[in-house]
């Protein structure tokens, strides 16, 4: 038997050689690859949406998904974003909520774990007429008084998803008031609001933009006062001033807001009767109040009348 065992000693060390070596390879190979595909990575992906039905609109859909993806590690650490793909198809789909499987490509050598699912909620786009109503802010300048607002156009064409244009309030434009020295016309955008007066988005105005002009009138108070001849000097020796007559006996003043004092008259410029023997006549400005303005009777005629003193 010794003999036996002897025989072909050799080849028989050498398949022993090769089996170990073989067993060795795959043992390690298998090992080596087991743990490459076991490799994974979590990608975040941009996702878009397509076909989407006429007069309809996506409110709510997520911007990106998440795809868990197995791939050697060598594969893997040279991938991006970029590479991949998601998209929603939305062929035949009406409104209303739906809960989607998400269509998406892999790179070559990357498999997706799971195909992701997509929550997507779908609205009719509607369109309805809205007038506009002006909102002013802040205040006009002293002095000034609004007399009326104008808007063109009047109204406007709103359009957007149905849920939305259901919480339209109000469609408004702005108008600052605090520059509006004079009538002033001013671009302003359409703003749909809501019933807490805030901005809908998601809507659109057409036009966009509203024409507004802000009509500025001057605030003025009106105050008629006597007028009093303001005579300075003295005639000469045996003569006295008899009368002093002035026309008109009344002014009328405009004041851009009411007059601080209360006041009683309005004083003529300064008459010097120096030297004067006779009657005389002549016009004469006013020292009118500050702020106060005149439109007419600027002047004044004031008549001084002298008499000679009897003895």
């Amino acid at each position: 038997m010794g003999n036996r065992l002897k025989n072909n000693l050799s080849l028989k060390l050498l398949a022993l050689f090769l089996a170990l070596a073989l067993w060795g390879y795959v043992r390690y190979t298998q090992t080596s690859w087991a743990h490459q595909i076991n490799s994974q990575e979590i990608v975040q992906v941009p996702l878009s949406v397509e076909n989407v039905g006429q007069d309809l609109v996506v409110l709510e859909v997520p911007k990106v998904v998440s795809l868990n993806v197995r791939g050697r590690p060598e594969v893997l650490d040279k991938i991006k974003a970029e590479d991949f793909a998601a998209y929603l198809d939305l062929r035949g789909k009406g409104e209303g909520p739906y809960n989607l499987s998400a269509e998406v490509k892999v790179p070559k050598d990357v498999k997706l774990e799971e195909v992701p699912k997509v929550q997507v909620l779908l609205d009719v786009v509607r369109s309805k007429e809205f007038d506009i109503k002006v909102r002013t802010i802040n205040s006009l300048p002293d002095g000034k008084m609004l007399a009326g607002l104008d808007v063109k156009p009047k109204a406007v064409t709103v359009t957007g998803p149905k849920s939305y244009m259901d919480e339209i309030k109000s469609v408004e434009v702005t108008a600052n008031l605090s520059n509006a020295e004079y009538t002033m016309i001013t671009k302003s955008l359409a703003v749909p609001l809501n019933k807490e007066s805030l901005p809908i988005e998601k809507l659109i105005c057409s036009p966009k933009f509203i024409t507004v002009e802000v009509k500025v009138l001057t605030q003025s108070v009106a105050l008629t006062l006597p007028v009093k001849p303001v005579i300075t000097g003295e005639p000469p020796a045996g003569y006295e001033v008899k009368e002093v007559i002035v026309y008109p006996t009344v002014v009328t003043m405009t004041f851009k807001t009411k007059p601080d004092n209360n006041y009683e008259f309005v004083d003529t410029k300064a008459i010097d009767i120096s030297g004067k023997r006779s009657t005389f006549s002549m016009d004469t400005g006013l020292i009118l109040p500050p702020g106060g303005t005149v439109l007419e009777n600027k002047t004044v005629l004031v008549k001084v009348v002298l008499k000679k003193i009897k003895k």
